[in-house]
């Protein structure tokens, strides 16, 4: 932002050309809107032009719309709400700002399931991404960040206890072929190459503070520090999705 005001650079010499482009952001993210945010900033110094790079570098296509734009910290979400209430309505089917998400992780709830004809189900899996509170998100965390978030992780997995207990596996210290086996076995994420991932700033340092995290029968596994802060996944073979939710839930309650 120093070097626009030294040079005299206005908001309509910086506002990208988005006149082909065909995503989320792009379809909403107007001049005006972009003057009205470009000299903010969050408490971390993530920008409006780092929230609408991925979006301006990929233009997208009409038929499959992508998002555009990403969150460099929560704060995110508020310093730059114009643009994000309107894409996630519009990506998320009508999910307004005033909306909250349910969640009811009480496997108790959950009706059927336990019964899933095994002829046709190979293997059940249910999962979710978890953000870390005081941490920047992948697009903007600095290595120390990473690395403080890995280790508070790693203390936090090694609580759990019973047939959830596990280790703690740094992709730093895997051979490619550990790796590659892990990922043939679809237990492990690969290095991201998405021109998309790329331009968010996703796959700097790599693999500098990732890892996964899984128990003993790998049926409950947590990747750090991939596309979220935490990937947390419950998994096993057959068609018993009840069983699987049941160790999704146990494992977030335990964990935190």
């Amino acid at each position: 932002m120093a070097n626009r005001k030294q040079r005299g650079l206005t908001a309509t010499d910086e506002f990208p050309d988005l006149s082909q482009h065909k995503n989320h952001m792009a379809k909403f993210l107007t001049q005006d809107m972009y003057a009205t945010m470009k000299e903010r900033s969050t408490r971390s110094g993530f920008t409006i032009d780092g929230v609408i790079q991925t979006g301006v570098d990929n233009p997208g296509h009409p038929y499959i719309m992508t998002v555009g734009c990403v969150a460099g910290d929560e704060e995110s979400y508020e310093v730059y709400k114009e643009l994000f209430d309107l894409v996630i309505e519009d990506r998320h089917g009508g999910y307004k700002a005033t909306d909250t998400h349910k969640t009811d992780l009480n496997p108790g709830n959950l009706v059927g399931g336990d019964d899933l004809d095994p002829n046709y189900v190979l293997s059940s899996r249910v999962r979710t991404g978890r953000s870390i509170r005081g941490f920047c998100l992948p697009p903007h965390c600095t290595r120390g960040e990473r690395r403080a978030l890995e280790k508070l992780s790693i203390e936090a997995l090694g609580s759990l206890t019973g047939d959830l207990t596990g280790t703690y596996y740094a992709l730093k210290n895997m051979s490619e072929e550990e790796q590659q086996q892990l990922i043939d076995d679809h237990f492990l994420f690969d290095k991201p190459v998405s021109p998309l991932l790329l331009a968010s700033r996703m796959a700097r340092d790599w693999p500098d503070g990732r890892g996964i995290w899984h128990n003993e029968s790998k049926t409950f596994l947590v990747w750090v520090n991939e596309e979220d802060h935490l990937r947390v996944i419950s998994m096993q073979k057959g068609g018993n999705i009840k069983e699987v939710f049941t160790r999704f839930c146990t494992g977030l309650a335990e964990v935190g």
